[in-house]
């Protein structure tokens, strides 16, 4: 899939702040997710390796046409590596949410001065790495902080930003009445087919 994408980087990362790197290491963390990988500790720790290598948060977001949308852009990329942290954390590792607060702390603190910025600027950040962090709030004034940035984002008017709150809310009440069946579920398995 990855290898079908253009060469370029500008395509996706111009404007969503998300490179084809990223997108492939996703790749990679999700068809891991799905396989034994308990035995290649290797395998994993060269991924994580190469999450912090290539998915840093510091980014050449300079192109843009004003100060406001290379602030935006630099928190979003901020925002695509932590979710890329926390992703591989919680689906390879199966660490539990309890052990991840501070990094999602972060991750919520980038989406949230974002959003302050983004309010008179139309578009939206993609809701893939919003949800890999809210999904795995731990903390209640977080889970808080996360609904009212999903209310933030519902001024777009799109439905999947009410479905990401939904799904969000129904995960945290299973996970808490469930929390070892929660370490090998993820937030994407209460998504409607």
């Amino acid at each position: 899939m990855v290898s079908q994408l253009p060469i370029t980087e500008d395509y996706v990362s111009k404007h969503h702040s998300v490179t084809k790197d990223v997108v492939g290491i996703i790749s990679q963390i999700n068809t891991l997710s799905k396989q034994d990988t308990t035995r290649d500790l290797a395998l994993i720790d060269q991924l994580e390796l190469q999450i912090y290598l290539k998915v840093g948060p510091s980014t050449q977001h300079n192109q843009f046409r004003s100060e406001k949308i290379n602030f935006i852009n630099q928190h979003y990329a901020s925002v695509w590596h932590y979710a890329t942290i926390i992703h591989i954390q919680r689906r390879i590792r199966r660490k539990p949410p309890e052990q991840l607060k501070d990094i999602v702390s972060e991750a919520l603190a980038y989406l949230e001065a974002a959003e302050d910025v983004a309010t008179d600027l139309g578009g939206c950040i993609v809701l893939w790495p919003c949800m890999v962090i809210a999904s795995e709030y731990y903390v209640e004034e977080h889970k808080m902080r996360a609904l009212n940035w999903f209310k933030k984002k519902d001024r777009h008017g799109f439905a999947n930003v009410s479905l990401a709150s939904t799904i969000c809310r129904e995960y945290w009440k299973w996970r808490d009445r469930s929390p070892s069946r929660a370490l090998n579920t993820s937030w994407q398995d209460f998504v409607p087919v």
